[in-house]
């Protein structure tokens, strides 16, 4: 069979457009697809770079932080390791007083078997017990909020609160060889 001139055209136009065609399925388009994944990290590690390029300057104050905060994790460990565990809520209490400048007049505990009832005296304005309220109101997997009593005039009340404490929020094992007398949450032998 023998083609002609037409044909012999036409033939190599078809084999010039399947070549064109499997270049592009087989080399073109996967190296479209891997430079646009590696644009999109580019522009990933490009960012992290942005946000983490004042923190290169500040070398030294990063590293006083770190030694701060594992200063502060080897002392509340040896408290821990002393047998003298405070209840969780209590170190989150103070700190929410701190913080809304509540001044936190007395705080009893009774232990259950299954967690606590505390009993809070407080006092502060109106706006500061709220805000403490709303604090204490978000730990809704710790505590439950009882009973809330307030007294006294606008400028400086005074509030009696008793919530419930969830068994996490309290510690509790003493550590072997600590000193449990010292502790108010002895843990009960079964």
């Amino acid at each position: 069979m023998k083609l002609n001139k037409r044909e012999l055209v036409l033939l190599s136009i078809l084999g010039v457009a399947l070549a064109g065609t499997m270049l592009y399925l087989y080399f073109w388009q996967p190296l479209q697809a891997e430079r646009a994944l590696l644009e999109q990290q580019r522009q990933a590690l490009t960012k992290q770079l942005d946000r983490l390029e004042p923190w290169e300057r500040q070398e030294t104050e990063l590293k006083e932080r770190i030694a701060s905060l594992k200063e502060q994790i080897q002392i509340v460990t040896e408290e821990r390791e002393l047998g003298i565990p405070l209840p969780e809520f209590l170190v989150m209490l103070e700190n929410a007083a701190q913080v809304t400048f509540v001044r936190l007049e007395s705080t009893s505990i009774a232990i259950s078997d299954i967690g606590a009832i505390t009993t809070m005296q407080l006092s502060g304005t109106y706006h500061d017990l709220y805000r403490l309220l709303t604090l204490l109101e978000t730990q809704s997997d710790a505590l439950v909020l009882e009973t809330v009593r307030f007294s006294g005039g606008t400028q400086a009340l005074t509030a009696t609160l008793q919530a419930r404490l969830f068994s996490g929020a309290v510690i509790g094992e003493v550590k072997v060889g600590g000193f449990p007398e010292r502790s108010p949450f002895v843990p009960r032998r079964p």
